[in-house]
């Protein structure tokens, strides 16, 4: 009883805070129950320090970021609530051109890019931390402004590395969204080759059953005029099925050689970091080409 009258306490309590306030609650919550606090009393504290204007962040590498010291990287829709403040994208933070664009493209057609980003954790004793981070969207030169593809400032950040200056987390920025875009290059390449491989897997089979037609039509044709010949016509019919045929061994070539080119060993056979991400590029492929793994 003691501790659902505390609760519905607490519950009326937090009714009357502002969303801003709730979300200060919250963090704090986290960040007391990170540090062996029972539930009831984290509530209790997290109601004091918003009342009170105190300020809780999560530790990195704890309950904020959900995961263990080996969860390196995560996707956070809105990274400010959690602390993390937004310093300036990679290419704004390093002066000059030394990063002279505005993200890496994730496909052939240069559309989304992804943008390197740092961002400022709370100061550590009166020392600054940043991190890196990437954005995904677009920017139009034309109108000077990024667009977030999501609508909202999401990010991965990446909590490997924790940086004095928010120039030296740029560099590191700008590479970590440099080879996410390129794994996401290899994806949609390795995605697009499987639809080609279900293109020429039905351009066969359509060649195929054109070509049985015409021997089909060729007998019948043979059958019921006995006698008489029209060597123009067969002629025609005879090289259209060498064609029909001659396609459908082309496609059946072209549809093994790319097959041959992405398919990749059962997931248990992938025993090595090539091999892995090999296995994933051939899971794009099959999902490109409609076919199960």
């Amino acid at each position: 009883m003691h501790n659902f009258e505390y609760m519905k306490g607490a519950s009326a309590i937090v009714n009357r805070f502002t969303e801003s306030e709730r979300g200060n609650a919250s963090r704090s919550y986290v960040w007391h129950r990170a540090n062996g606090e029972l539930p009831c009393d984290a509530i209790m504290r997290a109601m004091q320090d918003t009342m009170n204007g105190k300020r809780r962040y999560p530790e990195l590498r704890g309950a904020l970021i959900g995961g263990d010291a080996s969860n390196e990287t995560r996707w956070i829709e809105y990274p400010e609530r959690g602390g993390f403040r937004f310093v300036g994208f990679a290419d704004e933070v390093i002066e000059g051109r030394a990063i002279d664009h505005f993200g890496w493209y994730t496909d052939e057609f240069d559309g989304e890019t992804l943008r390197g980003a740092v961002y400022q954790l709370p100061a550590n004793n009166g020392q600054p931390r940043f991190i890196a981070a990437y954005r995904h969207g677009s920017y139009s030169r034309q109108k000077k402004r990024w667009t977030d593809v999501s609508g909202n400032p999401a990010a991965l950040l990446d909590v490997r590395g924790i940086y004095e200056t928010a120039r030296d987390a740029a560099f590191p920025a700008n590479s970590l969204a440099e080879h996410a875009a390129e794994k996401e290059r290899e994806y949609q390449a390795a995605w697009q080759a499987g639809g080609r491989y279900r293109e020429l897997l039905d351009s066969a089979k359509a060649m195929h059953n054109l070509a049985r037609e015409l021997i089909g039509e060729l007998r019948d044709y043979a059958s019921h005029n006995e006698g008489i010949a029209y060597p123009k016509i067969c002629k025609m019919i005879r090289a259209n099925i060498r064609k029909s045929l001659e396609q459908w061994r082309d496609d059946n070539r072209a549809a093994g050689d790319l097959r041959d080119e992405w398919e990749a060993p059962a997931p248990k056979a992938a025993s090595n970091q090539w091999q892995a991400r090999k296995r994933q590029l051939w899971e794009a492929f099959a999902d490109g080409a409609d076919i199960t793994t």
